[in-house]
């Protein structure tokens, strides 16, 4: 008996290659599209994190400002950089964070930094202690100009601005005493790790990438409205 069992031919298997190198590429694509999907998550939720902590970190600092108009002292003052403001300076009521017990919980100074001559930089936190303050008559004091990584908000701050106001339409341009503003609108532009090495790499001469398109596809801007505390007393 002759048997009906017949071998594929030369074309069914081409086919058949065919078709598995289609449904592989397609598999591939789909996998490759979710990984890529999944990291572009994973960053926005590391930068939302990273912008929650120093907006926080902000509105508590400027909703507990302090100053008086019967000493001559700047209460608050700010210099502008690079990138928005390099330096930022106030005295606010703030709870004891140095560690030492016998640090009270009231007045202190309160710095924040950026350091960095890139497109980007890095956002510092410090603070003096109260003691500091009380002794030195709220006269600033010296903070290292490269603070340690203990007080880092973030390294990747492509702006960091701060706009003071009368009300939402009239700006301070320089807060005083006798010149208090009531709102303090906060700009914060934060970039990806992608963002700050593709930008690291343009400063450096090893690229030639245009920067406002690095800045567009790597960044995330954050806006917030602060009411700023301390009205002059």
């Amino acid at each position: 008996m002759k048997s009906s069992r017949r071998g594929f031919t030369l074309v069914e298997l081409l086919v058949a290659l065919g078709i598995t190198a289609v449904l592989s590429a397609v598999l591939l694509s789909l996998v490759t599209s979710t990984l890529t999907l999944w990291g572009r998550s994973a960053v926005a939720l590391s930068m939302d994190n990273q912008a929650t902590l120093i907006l926080k970190r902000l509105q508590q600092d400027l909703e507990s400002a302090v100053v008086r108009r019967d000493i001559d002292v700047t209460w608050l003052e700010k210099t502008e950089g690079q990138r928005g403001i390099s330096v930022f300076r106030m005295f606010g009521e703030l709870a004891n964070t140095s560690g030492d017990d016998a640090d009270p919980a009231t007045i202190r100074e309160v710095i924040y930094r950026m350091v960095g001559a890139g497109e980007s930089g890095s956002l510092y936190r410090t603070e003096s202690t109260a003691e500091a303050a009380l002794s030195s008559g709220y006269a600033p004091q010296l903070q290292p100009l490269q603070p340690d990584d203990e007080f880092l908000l973030s390294e990747g701050v492509r702006t960091f601005g701060l706009q003071f106001f009368s009300d939402r339409t009239t700006e301070v341009v320089s807060p005083s005493a006798t010149d208090w503003p009531l709102m303090v609108k906060i700009n914060l532009v934060l970039l990806s790790p992608d963002g700050v090495q593709r930008l690291a790499a343009v400063s450096a001469g090893e690229s030639n990438e245009s920067v406002d398109q690095i800045v567009v596809q790597t960044s995330r801007r954050f806006v917030q409205w602060v009411s700023l505390g301390g009205y002059p007393w």
